[in-house]
């Protein structure tokens, strides 16, 4: 239970004052002054701006960047490296990963009935990962967001992509409680740091985790109305629009497109319309044929074959 318990502990008393710059540096020296050790020194600025890059955004920095950075003598340039390199998308991709495997994010099914078809629709929850530590949202809101976006009023119709948390996950087509713990387990392992699944036979032998409050988010994930079955040329209903500000964009014009030629279809009439614009155009041609051979349901003759109508009949003679 000590785990669970709120500490409150004071930064250690040390003897070397000037090396401490925080009160982290205060926790560290205290582990080395026990084991009489000294830190390192402190390393050139090539090799940390090369540290920095590479703990990051995963790439090692250009040779503008270095040159740049060593030739900086303010007291703040460490400070404005650090600045760049989270400003950089690809702090986003770099961290996002970390994420997205506590997530157990993937792209494809992974169960032996539906082996080898893929989530359509996957690449949008990557993409808010991703985008969400660049913009620096704020954790709340982070998880909020992963577990309750489609309850949660007034956001911004992207913010639904981070459902995918609960729906990327493990599918047990014939099992569907399968499915129910599997998300349970997810949530509990990358937001409680507890293995809350030991609790679904009996209560946790270690963690303060009772039967009883295993079964109690059970029935919650288990209102879920999406069912963990992958479709073949999509994802497991219900769906859930998510589109980004430039897909916004792009579908505001279209409708606006779509409603003006509605407008001047309106004006002069749909029939009018296509007598007027292309009389002679295939589908007009193709759509007169149909109607001349318009069968009778039901009614064939000797040899099977469908009858026409009289209707038919008249007009392919008129």
């Amino acid at each position: 239970m000590v785990a669970y318990e709120a500490r409150i502990t004071v930064p250690p008393t040390v003897h070397d004052q000037q090396w401490i710059r925080n009160d982290i540096d205060r926790f560290i020296l205290s582990k080395l002054e026990a084991k009489n050790l000294a830190p390192s020194p402190e390393t050139d600025k090539r090799t940390l701006i090369r540290r920095a890059s590479y703990d990051l955004i995963g790439l090692p920095p250009s040779a503008e960047d270095i040159d740049r950075f060593v030739k900086d003598t303010s007291t703040d340039a460490y400070e404005k490296l650090i600045d760049g390199l989270l400003a950089s998308p690809r702090y986003g991709e770099r961290w996002g990963r970390h994420w997205l495997d506590v997530a157990r994010y993937a792209d494809s099914v992974n169960d032996s009935v539906n082996s080898g078809q893929r989530f359509p629709w996957s690449y949008t929850y990557r993409d808010w990962v991703i985008q969400s530590l660049n913009e620096d949202l704020p954790y709340d809101r982070f998880v909020l967001y992963q577990l309750a976006a489609d309850r949660v009023s007034g956001i911004e119709p992207r913010h639904q992509a981070a459902l995918g948390f609960l729906s990327l996950g493990r599918e047990f087509p014939k099992s569907y409680p399968e499915t129910v713990d599997d998300r349970i387990d997810a949530v509990a392992r990358g937001l409680l740091g507890l293995t809350v699944a030991c609790a679904r036979c009996h209560d946790h032998k270690y963690d303060p985790i009772t039967q009883g409050e295993y079964y109690q988010l059970f029935a919650y994930f288990n209102n879920i109305p999406e069912r963990g079955n992958a479709q073949k040329y999509g994802n497991s209903p219900p769906m859930i629009k998510a589109p980004t500000p430039a897909q916004q964009v792009e579908l505001q014009r279209l409708d606006q497109a779509v409603a003006d030629a509605e407008k001047k279809v309106a004006a002069h009439g749909q029939r009018d319309w296509e007598t007027r614009v292309a009389p002679d155009a295939p589908w007009v041609r193709r759509a007169a044929r149909v109607a001349r051979w318009v069968r009778c349901a039901g009614r064939r003759d000797r040899r099977g074959r469908w009858r026409r109508s009289p209707a038919a009949i008249a007009m392919s003679a008129g």
